[in-house]
């Protein structure tokens, strides 16, 4: 089943950390977004002169290029994706100043550092942690199935031992998990 929110998420993931790269080969140390906004509608609030913007884009600072468009996303749509990203621990975005307030287009810009390990993972640029430590689990047992030097009471207990580890290994958290990976425990 194909889920559209996931597959936005993904595709996203995927531009930005294709755009990251490109600008680390620019020798740049981060990805720049503008969010290109115009003014929408404009009303007096006690006494105050308040203005409403309307996204019409958002693009890549260096390049010009489209973000919202290479998505087939509208501009509010690829605005709300990239805050839900940096918001659900994606991507790590910091949020600058207007430059200047009257420019018309506006432009907000926004400085994404990199994907985050969760970010990554959701691309497949890092690997499951939960899988990896089932697959390595899953080996040992295969290991000991053929190991002539093992009586067959020595194999069922540590297969016994492993199988309970496989049990307590699909409750733990993604740190527990890497700090098992890296020998850290146990």
């Amino acid at each position: 089943m194909e889920y559209p929110e996931r597959t936005k998420r993904i595709r996203m993931l995927r531009i930005l950390q294709d755009d990251l790269h490109k600008a680390f080969r620019r020798n740049e140390s981060y990805l720049e977004l503008n969010w290109v906004a115009v003014e929408a509608k404009r009303w007096k609030q006690r006494g105050r002169q308040m203005v409403e913007h309307k996204y019409i884009d958002v693009t890549i600072e260096a390049t010009g290029e489209s973000i919202a468009s290479r998505l087939g996303l509208s501009a509010p749509e690829c605005v709300n994706l990239l805050e839900t990203l940096e918001s659900a621990g994606y991507i790590e975005m910091i949020t600058f100043p207007i430059r200047n307030w009257k420019r018309v287009p506006r432009l907000e810009p926004h400085r994404i550092s990199h994907l985050t390990d969760k970010g990554l993972r959701e691309i497949g640029e890092l690997p499951d942690p939960h899988y990896e430590l089932m697959q390595r689990l899953d080996l040992a047992i295969q290991q000991i199935q053929q190991d002539p030097r093992l009586s067959e009471p020595q194999k069922r207990q540590a297969i016994n031992w492993l199988q309970e580890g496989t049990t307590i290994a699909r409750t733990l958290t993604i740190d527990a998990i890497k700090a098992i990976l890296v020998g850290a425990i146990l």
